[in-house]
């Protein structure tokens, strides 16, 4: 490696203090990183991406070999932040801080690649970034990317419903029964969709929605007239809309059925 570097053979010493390294000659470390730094800088400055990249990777490498996890993350962020197109080492970070549990790390990759994939490559990297971010508690800043996906591919199942939960979970009741009812009228699983519609109305409830809660309930109903839970909860839809007196007709049709009821359920209504 000495000889290598005494006639300007960086490539030729840094192979040779790796293969030492191997070896167990952990001296060669910090000669190596300074070689691998100096081979990184100047194979980009002249257009040589592959060997830059590949220095690079090695050296995060080294780093995190050495324990020092967050001086390998920003070794690989900062490529990325040179090349934002790179694919193949986001997808190595990726890998890489999953197999570390490190999800912020996880959450900004994922970030990254949303950027540059399209179609459903792009949905399933939004997914994975709501993912990293609702481990940190943070599902929210997921939010406005997973509204944009949804925006290019209305229809899509996963999206929907993960936004729909995020929703939800901030506060935005409102919005997140929009999705559901959205989800059921395309649903053509008859049970799920009235699953979705009773969700949805109870959502509403809670949120002071009344007159689409009806309307949703309405629908479940109509799919399921025996069910006696949507119908319980269309009694208090039409009570905050103000209109008592469909509200009694259904309470008076459910009280009719009293004998059939169990003790919980009567003390429900």
């Amino acid at each position: 490696a000495e000889l290598a570097l005494s006639a300007g053979d960086e490539a030729a010493a840094v192979r040779d203090m790796d293969a030492a390294l191997t070896l167990g000659a952990n001296e060669v470390l910090p000669a190596l990183t300074q070689a691998l730094g100096r081979q990184a800088e100047r194979s980009a400055a002249v257009g040589d991406s592959e060997t830059a990249r590949s220095a690079t990777l090695r050296l995060a490498e080294l780093a995190q070999a050495a324990g020092d996890l967050v001086q390998s993350e920003e070794i690989l962020f900062a490529w990325v932040d040179a090349n934002p197109g790179d694919h193949d080492v986001l997808q190595v970070m990726r890998e890489r801080f999953e197999a570390q549990e490190r999800w912020e790390a996880c959450g900004k990759v994922w970030a990254r690649l949303a950027q540059i994939e399209q179609g459903e490559a792009r949905a399933q990297a939004v997914l994975s970034m709501a993912a990293a971010w609702e481990k940190l508690d943070r599902g929210a800043e997921a939010i406005a990317q997973l509204k944009d996906v949804l925006a290019q591919m209305p229809k899509h199942v996963e999206v929907r419903a993960r936004l729909a939960q995020l929703l939800a979970g901030t506060g935005q009741a409102i919005e997140a029964a929009q999705l559901h009812i959205q989800m059921a009228e395309e649903e053509g699983d008859e049970a799920e969709r009235h699953r979705l519609l009773v969700r949805a109305a109870e959502t509403l409830l809670g949120a002071g929605g009344f007159v689409a809660a009806a309307h949703a309930l309405e629908k479940a109903i109509a799919l399921r007239p025996s069910e006696r839970l949507a119908r319980g909860l269309l009694v208090d839809a039409y009570v905050g809309t103000g209109e008592l007196e469909r509200a009694t007709e259904v309470l008076d049709g459910l009280l009719g059925e009293a004998k059939s009821l169990r003790a919980e359920e009567l003390a429900a209504l």
